[in-house]
């Protein structure tokens, strides 16, 4: 069984890769890398969440066809 994401790093990320019959140039590039600190914070505090509604919008067949005769999309349109 594979690790689940935010699941903490466990005996699935402790053993080492051996790279064999690897390119030179990709072979020293894994040889000079350095490992990262995880520098993100979690995703729960990337984007704070909101509050959606959902709404249902009557429009003319005029209005309709105004907007794709002028290549305006549906959110342009109701920002209009």
């Amino acid at each position: 069984m594979g690790q689940a994401i935010g699941d903490k790093v466990g005996k699935f990320m402790k053993k080492k890769t051996k790279y064999i019959d690897v390119p030179a140039l990709i072979s020293s590039s894994i040889k000079s890398s350095t490992v990262l600190e995880d520098f993100l914070p979690p995703p729960n505090k990337l984007v704070l969440k909101e509050d959606n509604s959902k709404m249902t919008i009557v429009l003319s067949k005029k209005s309709i066809s105004f907007s794709k005769d002028f290549g305006i999309s549906e959110e342009e349109f109701l920002n209009l």
